[in-house]
């Protein structure tokens, strides 16, 4: 037996072993997976998602006004600019289902949907609007989020988007899929069960834990292993500007359930340029909306200006894609 193999026996009898020792704690987490499923998950996932997955389909390959140079500078291959919108607004793990699908359909090559992944996967506007939105009296808050979220994605994809990228006809192997529905409450239910799962790890966190934990520390924790549970104990963060510089920072990196979600979702495919992505994105966010919400402006307008520096500079590998062949 390899050492993965015997890291997930030894995780799996010690979960057990604490499910049966008390299952009144596994039984309240698991109740409140489900509620924030249906209260939260479902409503703000499954219509994006159906809706992305049709949006797909009908972009694939067809060329996008001004969306098309924006989406080459960020670093999808041409005739993916769809990809940028599913991306951006879809949701966790939306844009990471979209760049698996391209990959199966073999518009693109593996390494190039490997790379993509660093970038394509970001908390959606429903998700921060809907719920984020409750945890600040302030309206403007969540578009400042949003903004910053957006804003760390494009710069990650401006640095780490693929030197060399798939030739390939995005129009000639697409395969029209009718089941959009059975895709969509696929992924849906995936998401959910993972949700409920880490409730439970966070029920039990809570219960032996985090008792005595600071508010900040506890919601850090939590969000660390799932968004959605991270967020709905924001509001016990006194200080709104230290709650916006955490929730910046824990919508950009997404969370271990988020990672499993998106492990999920693109099956065939490394993530380790994903984690490097995110990890790199949480930082950016942090700083960004650390020197915003400290007045410090200097801070994203040097980063803004170093992105761009950085695009000219390399415009002629992320410009002119070498082809390859798979």
């Amino acid at each position: 037996m390899d050492r993965k193999k015997a890291l997930a026996c030894i995780v799996s009898a010690a979960a057990m072993f604490c499910l049966i020792m008390d299952g009144k704690t596994a039984l309240h987490g698991a109740n409140d997976g489900i509620d924030i499923c249906i209260r939260t998950v479902i409503p703000s996932l499954f219509p994006f998602l159906f809706f992305s997955i049709l949006l797909d389909q009908a972009l694939g390959g067809h060329p996008l006004g001004f969306l098309g140079p924006l989406s080459k500078i960020i670093g999808y291959p041409r005739g993916h600019g769809h990809l940028m919108i599913s991306s951006l607004i879809g949701g966790y793990p939306i844009g990471a289902q979209a760049v698996a699908n391209a990959y199966r359909e073999g518009s693109i090559d593996k390494a190039t949907a490997e790379k993509m992944l660093a970038y394509s996967n970001n908390a959606g506007p429903a998700f921060i609007f809907g719920m984020l939105g409750q945890m600040f009296p302030d309206p403007k808050v969540p578009w400042l989020l949003w903004g910053i979220h957006i804003l760390s994605a494009m710069m990650i994809g401006i640095i780490m988007s693929p030197r060399i990228l798939s030739s390939h006809d995005p129009r000639a192997k697409r395969k029209s899929s009718p089941q959009t529905m059975s895709r969509a409450v696929k992924v849906t239910g995936i998401v959910c069960g993972w949700v409920i799962l880490f409730r439970i790890f966070i029920t039990f966190l809570e219960s032996y834990f985090l008792q005595r934990s600071s508010p900040e520390l506890k919601v850090i924790c939590m969000g660390l292993l799932e968004l959605t549970n991270g967020c709905c104990g924001l509001s016990s963060i006194e200080d709104p500007r230290i709650r916006s510089i955490i929730c910046s920072g824990l919508i950009a990196l997404g969370g271990s359930c988020v990672t499993m979600q998106t492990i999920s979702v693109t099956q065939g495919l490394s993530i380790r340029y994903y984690l490097l992505g995110k990890a790199a994105q949480c930082i950016l966010s942090l700083i960004i909306c650390g020197s915003l919400v400290f007045r410090i402006w200097t801070v994203p307008l040097v980063l803004v200006a170093a992105m761009i520096a950085w695009h000219i500079k390399h415009k002629n590998n992320c410009g002119n894609p070498i082809a390859i062949r798979v």
